[in-house]
């Protein structure tokens, strides 16, 4: 496998993970580290993504084996163990490997750079093991080691939150009235949380089984992907649902898309993968006329190439679409915003140059600031964190600060442009939840999860006037995603489709 695909598999495991796909982030990972086993970025992914502490030392202790002057590495390294409190006078070498097996006896045994080969084979292997071969992890220690890497793989830590029904209802008020004072169920900082709480024994979810749809606006539509045609690459036709009764029909029927977006004009945009090229475009599709439009065809004449254009997303008054893509020449995902008001070549504004990747780019309800994720794929604890940028004067202020401890994304403003809701994970299992936070700055920094499920709660969608949140969750099946809707006043939650097969909502916004 060349490097060139290798890097591209680190995007796609980079892009799962932040999206919540642990199975197909190991998947991932697991190609890397079976053809490259001194890949130091997808070591550090690892590292990076499981909460499981003997999984973040095995990643570290192995890039240290692969470049001992990694200093981040080693302080990463020392951090953990001064966590652990047990860590003193202990190197890399003292850790086991397999139980009852140190990684110094394994140097000791086959030499230096064999032991380096034989330790980081073990461990791809079990991880590639795991998803085929999971009824042998009993045979011997080893696989048992292998089941703690991979359960693990793609958690984010730290980030506890214990909402209950009455805190859930005075954020609601909150949100309406911005005036009720709340008692924060998480507290963001400096300080993260070191222990995770054990996850809760809940009974049965409260979700209803027969569905019971929100009373909503008749017009209220919710844009997505999804149907039985979804494809193994999460692709699917871009769907229209109506809230109010849970009946939608598919828009790109014959075709393949996904984050679909608009603002109840007649435009609507959508991103689009195609697996032979790895590559994304971005397309337009006029209701009025049913053209559907490469977005490329519009910026021709202009002095840009771009590849793997996704995430679109209409600026308030329609007229503006920012999106991720790489640029002709740059290895990193980068903002671009389309204005359909300038002139050639003046149609794209580059808003970022930089070393960091970024993704789901969200316009304020003014239009005149972007939330958005960015993410350094070349620092061990760099991290992930959502970011503020003011177009006029290109400002960027960090909205998160946890650096590479949770992995924040999805974040959308509210239409009132005062709080903004995100994905991260719920501290608890692995899984993620929906996270609201005011948008000001100074005082308490209140932080609640107003999902609170046990489930993978993700895509969180408000509507028009700012009383409804929908989102996906697999709360129901697993194996599925289906679209919920949430009340931010009552803090009643509303299940809106009952499929066999995977839907996200995207955008909402309320039909002519």
């Amino acid at each position: 496998m060349s490097s060139s695909q290798n890097d591209e598999l680190l995007r796609q495991a980079t892009e799962a993970a932040r999206e919540g796909k642990k199975k197909e982030a190991q998947r991932l990972i697991a190609q890397i580290l079976e053809n490259d086993d001194e890949n130091v970025k997808a070591w550090m992914l690892l590292y990076r993504v499981t909460d499981d502490i003997n999984d973040k030392r095995i990643a570290l202790t192995s890039i240290l084996q692969i470049d001992p002057s990694n200093i981040k590495a080693q302080e990463a390294l020392d951090r953990l163990e001064a966590q652990q409190g047990d860590g003193k006078g202990k190197t890399a070498d003292d850790e086991e490997v397999a139980p009852g097996l140190k990684r110094r006896e394994v140097m000791m045994i086959v030499g230096g750079g064999l032991g380096l080969i034989v330790v980081v084979l073990m461990v791809v292997f079990v991880i590639i093991q795991i998803n085929t071969q999971r009824e042998n992890e009993a045979n011997n220690n080893s696989t048992q080691v292998a089941a703690a890497i991979t359960n693990a793989v793609i958690q984010e830590t730290a980030l506890v939150a214990t909402s209950t029904a009455a805190q859930e209802t005075a954020q609601a008020i909150f949100l309406l009235t911005q005036t009720a004072t709340f008692t924060p169920t998480n507290q963001r900082g400096q300080n993260l949380p070191t222990e995770i709480p054990p996850t809760p024994t809940e009974g049965p979810s409260p979700m209803p089984t027969a569905l019971i749809f929100p009373p909503v606006s008749p017009n209220s539509v919710l844009l997505g992907w999804g149907s039985p045609d979804q494809t193994d690459d999460d692709q699917a036709p871009i769907f229209a649902l109506n809230v109010a009764d849970g009946q939608y029909r598919l828009i790109t029927p014959g075709d393949k898309g996904m984050y679909p977006f608009a603002r109840g004009q007649n435009r609507i945009v959508y991103s689009q993968y195609t697996p032979s090229s790895f590559d994304f475009t971005t397309s337009v599709i006029n209701l009025s006329t049913g053209e559907d439009r490469l977005l490329g065809l519009d910026w021709e004449g202009t002095p840009h190439i771009f590849f793997n254009t996704r995430y679109p997303y209409l600026s308030p008054d329609g007229n503006q679409i920012a999106f991720i893509a790489k640029a002709d020449g740059t290895a990193t995902d980068e903002i671009f915003i389309f204005d359909y008001n300038s002139t050639l070549p003046g149609r794209i504004n580059r808003i970022t140059n930089d070393q960091f990747f970024y993704a789901y780019p969200a316009f304020s309800p003014d239009g005149t600031q972007l939330i958005v994720l960015r993410y350094n794929q070349n620092e061990l604890v760099g991290g992930s964190d959502l970011f503020i940028i003011t177009l006029a004067t290109n400002e960027f202020r960090p909205y998160t600060d946890t650096g590479p401890e949770v992995i924040e994304t999805m974040a959308r403003f509210s239409p009132s442009g005062r709080e903004v809701a995100f994905v991260a994970d719920n501290g608890m299992d692995g899984s993620n939840d929906i996270f609201l936070r005011p948008i000001t700055g100074g005082g308490a920094d209140v932080t609640l999860n107003i999902s609170n499920h046990p489930a993978d709660d993700i895509h969180p969608v408000f509507s028009p006037d700012g009383q409804w949140l929908a989102f996906a969750s697999n709360r129901i099946n697993p194996r599925t995603y289906q679209i919920y809707v949430f009340n931010l006043q009552t803090g009643q939650t509303y299940q809106v489709t009952n499929e066999n097969d995977d839907f996200f909502p995207y955008s909402w916004y309320e039909a002519n």
